[in-house]
């Protein structure tokens, strides 16, 4: 029943999408496009390398904010909306608060299939498929609004460690030394625990993994009577960071080599994103250096 539901959601979303495309991007005026800071993605050139492609990074909301009474009469607009309307859990979550108990934001559905058009249009600029981006926000959708846990995670990357194709190490449940890509550069770059080798050339050297430790939280739907609790919640982030230094330590008892922790974050989700709360490095250890803490695969 999930998958249909969600296999369904993509499929109304796709078309609503492919309608609205040439809508939204027709007879452009001027201000209607906005170049926003942060364009380009990061490539990998070598184990531990990456450089900066940059691309221009266009913000359709204006122009699809000035179309919206046109996209919204639109009968694949009204689709999704009916889809959504007859799955009862997901209907009730729509224009109310949801998240944690700490961190909510009000659900809206004009946001969501906005930004499911925006990506599709930023995708069709950047000559990606529009269609799988759209798809992929609708997933992202699908799982939020089925949930009932979100992961906070605290993560931080291994100054250090020199493992390259070593792949995901589960050293216990929900506890990992996880391979940095092209996709983990990208977001530990954007939260600060990464940085270019220089301000003016855009290189990052990055260990070959990070630490990660995630934790479940409830996720609450409306309006609470009472103001929550701080305590569990500093009590969840500190057994994570805890679990962390434990990596480290068993990591710098099983062999010789410098290791140490290039700052944490912690992210907390939302159906928008992971907000996140970033410490510092910590290491005296520079992620530019000589990576002499050697892991193979065994």
């Amino acid at each position: 029943m999930e998958r249909a539901n969600q296999s369904g959601l993509v499929e109304v979303v796709a078309k609503y999408v492919e309608a609205a495309i040439p809508l939204a991007s027709a007879n452009l005026q001027a201000g209607e496009l906005i170049s926003l800071p942060g364009g380009g993605r990061w490539k990998s050139t070598g184990p531990g390398q990456f450089q900066r492609e940059e691309s221009l990074n266009l913000s359709w909301v204006v122009a699809i904010n000035k179309r919206s009474t046109q996209l919204h009469t639109l009968s694949e607009y009204k689709q999704v909306v009916a889809f959504i309307d007859a799955n009862e859990a997901w209907r009730r979550q729509f224009g109310t608060l949801v998240g944690s108990q700490w961190s909510r934001i009000r659900l809206d559905l004009n946001w969501f299939l906005d930004g499911c058009l925006g990506a599709a249009l930023s995708a069709a600029a950047e000559n990606r498929d529009p269609a799988t981006a759209a798809a992929e926000k609708a997933e992202a959708m699908v799982r939020f609004l089925d949930s009932s846990e979100l992961p906070l995670e605290v993560i931080g990357p291994i100054f250090g460690l020199n493992a390259a194709g070593v792949g995901q190490i589960e050293l216990a449940p929900n506890v990992a030394i996880v391979p940095i890509d092209e996709t983990e550069v990208e977001r530990l770059y954007s939260i600060g625990l990464l940085h270019p080798t220089t301000p003016e050339l855009p290189f990052i050297t990055a260990p070959s993994h990070f630490a990660r430790v995630t934790s479940p939280m409830p996720k609450v739907v409306g309006e609470t009577d009472t103001a929550p609790d701080p305590q569990p919640y500093l009590d969840q982030v500190k057994a994570a960071e805890d679990a962390i230094e434990d990596v480290l330590v068993c990591l710098r008892l099983l062999k010789a080599g410098q290791i140490g922790l290039g700052g944490r974050a912690t992210l907390i989700p939302s159906y928008i994103g992971r907000s996140s709360h970033t410490s510092p490095g910590r290491s005296t250890l520079s992620p530019h250096g000589h990576a002499s803490y050697l892991l193979q695969d065994q």
